[in-house]
């Protein structure tokens, strides 16, 4: 197994994310497909602390690309360059919600524990800006996501029939309660 890395995006991060995390977004079946614009807001950026909606995409990186059959070792100086998984965060501040919008690790990086690491980036990062609970819908055949959630502690909140589109299929709502540590820090 090949170390990855998991870091917040940052605005300077923009022709990695356009190029590698909308194409990784593409080619999962099960991922939202958003247009390259859509990922921008998702971007830190100097002015994102005055948005009513706070955004955040977590990258997956590793040194070497999905595919690349040479092994790199940890104390290699290859830097970490290769985005393999992503997973995009909202929150409302004040109110309490927060939602996973889109999440997906690409297929030779799956089974490694990326998706958990991101999920984990996430759910803290939705702590941070004083979430209650967080949200997502998932496609009903992404059984696979769905055990990964349930295994974070989410349970199924409803169905939305017809929901996704390319192919049709219904989502599974699921729901998270986010709990804070009590007494001290």
């Amino acid at each position: 197994m090949i170390a990855t890395i998991i870091r917040r995006a940052w605005s300077e991060d923009i022709e990695a994310v356009c190029e590698e995390v909308c194409r990784l977004g593409e080619a999962s079946v099960t991922a939202a497909h958003w247009p390259i614009t859509a990922y921008r807001a998702y971007l830190a950026s100097e002015t994102a602390e005055e948005d009513t909606q706070k955004k955040v995409l977590f990258l997956a990186c590793a040194r070497t690309e999905p595919f690349a059959s040479s092994v790199v070792s940890d104390s290699d100086d290859t830097p970490w360059k290769h985005i393999v998984g992503f997973a995009a965060f909202s929150a409302i501040p004040g109110m309490g919600e927060c939602s996973l919008e889109n999440m997906a690790v690409a297929k030779p990086w799956r089974k490694q524990g990326i998706g958990s690491r991101l999920l984990s980036a996430g759910l803290l990062w939705c702590r941070g800006h004083s979430g209650s609970g967080v949200c997502l819908e998932v496609r009903a055949s992404n059984v696979d996501a769905i055990r990964l959630y349930e295994w974070a502690g989410f349970s199924i909140a409803g169905r939305r029939p017809d929901y996704y589109s390319g192919p049709v299929e219904a989502a599974i709502q699921m729901k998270k309660d986010l709990e804070f540590p009590r007494g001290g820090c």
